[in-house]
């Protein structure tokens, strides 16, 4: 699935949900480049949804954000504030 998505990115930021589960954001941005990903930019904490949205839209406004739900979850809570998403 990650090599169809690539094909239609601009861009790629890797990053890490609040999970214990979730895989380290260097190892995803790993495996974009084994499957011949241009190199993707690491976020090891979730500053990715305001830089995201700041500067890495594309020319259309369109941000994809892929992965688990606790994934989303973390996205889609405001800035700065707590909690977890297990």
């Amino acid at each position: 699935m990650l090599a169809q998505l690539l094909r239609h990115a601009d861009a790629v930021v890797c990053t890490a949900c609040t999970s214990p589960r979730a895989l380290p954001a260097a190892t995803l941005a790993s495996l974009v480049e084994q499957i011949g990903g241009a190199g993707a930019t690491v976020v090891g904490d979730l500053t990715a949804r305001s830089r995201a949205r700041a500067s890495w839209q594309g020319s259309d406004g369109v941000v994809l954000a892929t992965g688990s739900i606790y994934l989303i979850s973390d996205l889609l809570r405001a800035p700065g504030s707590r909690g977890s998403s297990l």
